[in-house]
């Protein structure tokens, strides 16, 4: 009786955060996928209301985070410093398989695989097979973007 009592207690520590948190996992995924639709979208507001000030930002074939740009991002007003980037794309598109989402407290991580598809005006489209991992920290009842990691899936050469 007493190991029927142990077992269903450690079950049910283990169980219960899941249940408790369930709500959180699904707002995260909501809030990624209107990152994704804002950046389908080139909308410089919608990408930015969901990005925390000071975030790292680590892209394919960056050795390190872009903190000139994160810099930038801070310092010329983020909405200002998005629409530059964007007035030079006709097109952005992510297309995430498999995701994967867990919460924290007031941490959220999401991560999978994503296919990024761009074209920037006057170049040949571009389209990348990522690896990525998202974290996003929960400010006033809000999820925001507060680091984002991108690396190309290894081809096994």
């Amino acid at each position: 009786m007493k190991r029927l009592l142990i077992s269903m207690t450690i079950l049910a520590l283990l169980v219960v955060p899941q249940f408790a948190c369930g709500g959180d996992v699904d707002d995260l995924k909501a809030a990624n996928e209107k990152l994704i639709e804002a950046w389908r979208a080139l909308d410089a507001e919608g990408i930015t209301s969901l990005i925390s000030p000071g975030i790292v930002a680590y892209l394919p074939g960056a050795a390190f985070p872009l903190v000139s740009q994160v810099e930038a991002y801070n310092e010329a007003g983020s909405v200002e410093y998005m629409k530059t980037i964007l007035e030079n794309l006709e097109y952005y598109n992510m297309t995430y398989y498999n995701p994967g989402y867990r919460v924290f407290g007031n941490t959220g991580m999401a991560w999978g695989h994503v296919t990024i598809s761009n074209k920037e005006k006057g170049q040949p489209a571009h389209t990348q097979f990522l690896r990525y991992t998202l974290t996003w920290i929960k400010s006033d009842g809000k999820w925001l973007l507060a680091m984002s990691h991108y690396s190309p899936i290894p081809t096994g050469d």
